[in-house]
């Protein structure tokens, strides 16, 4: 499924079908928790979670992990309530301690990939680039040469390896921050801010859990950079707002 090169057999960063499958995990919680259906067909989403979860761990995408634990606890919580939450992740961490060693092998492999990660030494070039910019930004054609260009300067091994892959800020907040300065990320982060209130105003917990998840992504890579990205905030931002928007207007008639 997933490389070294974090590319997988379709052809897609692991980040952005690492996303899909969390996705598709949240949906699944909001049916087993949230919908009178049949009890096989709770069986059946409940496999559909669990099938979803062994592919994100297999695939290792951090962001998409912290998000997919998250999430999770998030639709737990409202299911059931603060005491019985806790009860259950008390129950949980019981259970956790029989697989203490296999715990500890991934927790530090996660480590590991932590301590060798590149993207501080990006984003202090990020930072460097747009300095004399910070309010309109340097430009959307000129962000990646000044970024290359930004990487030839130092002298730091890493930065050699940066220049050779071309990496790009993976960061997409400071993308736009570095492309349109502070007007142009204020008005992303508006954005995912009156999301994010429409989401409780609505109680809306799997519209909630999109926002965690694509946000939490933009932290670690430039997600609309690429089409499969575009594609997947665009179509499921949209259909969650023009869901709510639903929701309202039959609220108010």
């Amino acid at each position: 499924w997933s490389s070294t090169e974090h590319e997988i057999v379709l052809f897609f960063h692991k980040a952005y079908i690492s996303m899909s499958f969390c996705l598709a995990a949240f949906i699944s919680i909001h049916f087993i928790l949230f919908k009178k259906i049949n009890f096989l067909i709770k069986i059946v989403f409940f496999s559909g979670y669990l099938l979803f979860a062994f592919f994100l761990f297999y695939m290792n995408s951090i962001p998409n992990l912290a998000s997919f634990i998250t999430g999770t606890l998030v639709f737990v919580f409202c299911k059931l309530g603060l005491k019985r939450s806790l009860l259950l992740i008390g129950l949980m961490s019981v259970f956790m301690f029989f697989y203490n060693d296999a715990i500890k092998v991934y927790s530090e492999k996660i480590s590991n990939r932590i301590n060798e990660d590149y993207r501080v030494d990006i984003w202090k070039c990020g930072l460097e680039i747009v300095e004399g910019d910070k309010v309109f930004g340097i430009g959307i054609g000129d962000n990646k040469d000044e970024l290359f260009d930004c990487y030839a300067t130092k002298s730091k091994n890493s930065y050699k390896q940066l220049k050779e892959g071309k990496y790009n800020l993976h960061n997409q907040y400071l993308n736009f921050y570095v492309s349109g300065g502070v007007i142009c990320l204020f008005l992303f982060l508006l954005l995912i801010i009156n999301n994010t209130i429409i989401s409780f105003q609505t109680k809306d917990i799997l519209f909630l859990s999109f926002i965690l998840l694509i946000s939490l992504n933009f932290l670690f890579e430039n997600t609309l950079d690429r089409i499969y990205g575009i594609y997947f905030f665009a179509f499921f931002n949209s259909f969650f707002i023009k869901r709510n928007l639903i929701f309202n207007k039959s609220e108010n008639k």
